[in-house]
């Protein structure tokens, strides 16, 4: 919080400059932690693995920003989606383009996919 000197201007005291620089610190720990965890990944994958009749794969597709994941998955409830249409309002997707998902587990909400997302939802 800024506050005014004598001279009516912001005065940027040391307890600002504390908070602030502990947090960039911390914003630095969490990417260097995060780009450490991705070349740990990476290095797993290129491991070479048995192949059988019961392969199964996990893909992590990471979007290192320029990706909206409010409007990959939404929620197709009709509250849940009233609720999203008021938050996210003209960037909201209708209910009747979403792509259907049919895993579903019971007590937890629907959710569709963007209409993009087809290929995904497919594959």
């Amino acid at each position: 919080m800024m506050r005014e000197n004598h001279r009516g201007g912001s005065a940027y005291t040391r307890r600002d400059f504390l908070g602030e620089a502990s947090c960039a610190a911390l914003s630095g720990s969490a990417a260097f932690s995060s780009i450490l965890n991705l070349s740990l990944l990476g290095d797993l994958a290129a491991d070479e693995l048995p192949v059988g009749d019961d392969y199964r794969a996990l893909v992590c597709v990471f979007l290192s920003g320029g990706h909206d994941s409010f409007n990959m998955l939404v929620p197709r409830g009709s509250d849940e989606h009233q609720e999203y249409t008021e938050i996210r309002r003209g960037l909201s997707l209708s209910r009747d383009d979403l792509l259907p998902l049919s895993a579903t587990v019971e007590g937890q909400q629907e959710l569709g996919l963007h209409p993009e997302l087809s290929k995904t939802r497919d594959a």
